[in-house]
């Protein structure tokens, strides 16, 4: 059942093994490697092999700062520098119990910041954690939820109603699918969306026949390969 049939009709993905064949994509697949099945998806060992080659669906993430880099980010303030330069002047005009008062204070300020910017980016990082996006793929012939991370190319990806799309994806069954694209386009208004065979022969059209990652199913659902990566190599070709 396609895009352009908007009745709720269970998904049939027979027609991905054809939208995935290099000789139905002019060669957009990645050289080597071979496309999942329509009813099979990708097998387990293959979807592991290729996570380790080509790495997470995911944006790279700077590391966490090490406590000296927090603990010396508490002096990066202008209060901070006027009582340093007071206790400069203590010091120089030869009170040093000033001195060491004003610095026994600058360091339990910052003992105290940094313990507790510390909790506050490990928290963040929990909530972070916790907060992954699922994805519902075809592997082995099973449908299953993985991680969103774990998607690669040559997934067979479900998405429905009420989901977010975890990557960039092309459309080979839809059922009556509609996106919020309202985070990438400012479009108030839901798009309807199209089974990739429809958009072949129409470029300025092809959006419709792809879904992006991080927008939101409002209604229908749809069976999808991933196609981030591969259409960054097909431009840069």
């Amino acid at each position: 059942m396609h895009g352009t049939n908007g009745e709720d009709s269970p998904l049939d993905l027979s027609n991905a093994a054809d939208a995935d064949r290099p000789d139905q994509r002019d060669g957009s697949h990645q050289g080597g490697m071979r496309p999942a099945t329509a009813q099979l998806g990708l097998s387990k060992a293959e979807a592991a092999q290729r996570l380790v080659e080509i790495g997470p669906n995911a944006l790279p993430r700077a590391g966490p700062p090490s406590i000296v880099a927090v603990f010396l980010r508490q002096f990066l303030s202008p209060l901070i520098y006027i009582l340093l330069a007071a206790a400069a002047v203590a010091l120089a005009l030869g009170d040093p119990r000033d001195a060491l008062f004003i610095a026994v204070v600058l360091m339990i300020n910052g003992v105290v910041g940094t313990a507790q910017e510390h909790s506050a980016d490990k928290a963040a990082a929990a909530l972070s954690k916790m907060e992954q996006p699922d994805a519902t793929v075809i592997r082995d012939g099973v449908q299953q939820r993985i991680e969103a991370r774990c998607v690669v190319p040559g997934d067979i990806v479900l998405v429905e109603a009420g989901g977010r799309v975890p990557a960039d994806l092309e459309l080979v069954e839809v059922s009556d699918l509609q996106c919020d694209e309202s985070l990438l386009t400012g479009e108030s208004l839901p798009v309807r969306k199209r089974v990739m065979q429809e958009c072949a022969d129409d470029e300025p059209h092809s959006r419709l026949c792809r879904a992006y990652a991080g927008t939101v199913v409002n209604r229908g659902g749809a069976g999808a390969s991933w196609w981030q990566r591969v259409h960054r190599a097909s431009s840069a070709a």
